[in-house]
């Protein structure tokens, strides 16, 4: 058995072969290596005023989505789509917590509070589509203006994990 660790979150992920995503974060194969091999990079980075506040407004974003994941998870009575929002849930806390780390503050404890929307599933995906979009296009203009080299690699993991969500919730939609 190998032990793999995320090179965007950190964590450790044990099996006898490498995941296609983080379990954790979602983050892309290719940023998963050996455990022996990592190195801490969301601790202690230099980081501009300009990233700084882009990270900011990125933790709001996280925030936000994960209350509304843990939300619409605790109201559904569909097996299937309360599966998916805990895990958009979980996921959506992993990305706050490593923007904390690059902060270095500590994840603040809304981050595990519940907003609900809307009555329906399909309101509910309608919603996640929207604001998995709405992350993209935002990280997108952040990774284009961000000079540091550990922002660039964190905020396009966010993009394709984003797209990973968009590409779900479009499927979900479709079976509804």
């Amino acid at each position: 058995m190998n032990l793999y660790r995320c090179s965007i979150c950190g964590e450790v992920y044990a099996g006898d072969e490498k995941p296609s995503h983080c379990p954790f974060c979602g983050a892309h194969v290719g940023l998963l290596a050996l455990a022996k091999d990592y190195v801490e990079k969301n601790i202690g980075a230099e980081i501009s005023e300009k990233s700084k506040d882009f990270l900011e407004q990125t933790l709001k974003l996280e925030i936000t989505a994960s209350r509304f994941y843990r939300g619409v998870s605790k109201k559904t009575k569909n097996a299937e789509v309360q599966g998916l929002f805990k895990y958009l849930a979980k996921i959506e806390k992993e990305h706050a917590d490593v923007v904390c780390k690059l902060l270095g503050i500590d994840l603040p404890d809304e981050v595990m509070g519940v907003e609900d929307r809307f009555e329906t599933d399909k309101e509910n995906i309608e919603e996640s589509l929207r604001l998995e979009k709405r992350a993209a296009e935002i990280y997108s203009g952040f990774l284009k203006n961000v000079t540091e080299e550990r922002l660039k690699t964190v905020f396009s993991a966010l993009i394709q994990i984003e797209s990973d969500h968009i590409k779900i919730d479009e499927e979900e939609l479709e079976r509804l």
